[in-house]
């Protein structure tokens, strides 16, 4: 996450595709789900749109079977639309709604309503 936060997204990127495989083949969905949202801000960052769209997908499926509530995946999740709307408003959308569902299952107005906010202005 670091990497990613430093705009480092090609670095980061391998080192969270191994992650995700190991806790696949250990099957700790929540982990997969999210470590999968940490690379939605790198797919965006390198103009990979369908890797995105298919990392979208995963992230909001495991995110909806594990009922994982994290911080780190809202932070991804809200970066990643920031760098897609530009170009792509609807997978921006989509990952602003599903930081928004993390932010109201975290108990965090503050943060719901940013998210809210950002997304009546795409």
């Amino acid at each position: 996450l670091t990497r990613i936060e430093a705009g480092q997204h090609a670095d980061a990127l391998p080192a969270l595709q191994r992650a995700i495989a190991g806790f696949r083949h250990r099957r700790r969905w929540p982990m997969v789900a999210a470590i999968t949202a940490a690379t939605l801000p790198a797919h965006a960052a390198l103009g990979d749109w369908q890797a995105m769209t298919t990392a979208l997908r995963e992230t909001d499926s495991l995110m909806t079977r594990t009922g994982l509530r994290d911080v780190d995946a809202a932070e991804m999740l809200e970066r990643a639309a920031e760098l897609a709307r530009p170009t792509h408003p609807d997978l921006a959308r989509s990952a602003w709604q599903l930081a928004l569902a993390q932010w109201q299952a975290l108990d965090r107005p503050d943060r719901a309503h940013a998210v809210r906010s950002a997304l009546a202005g795409d």
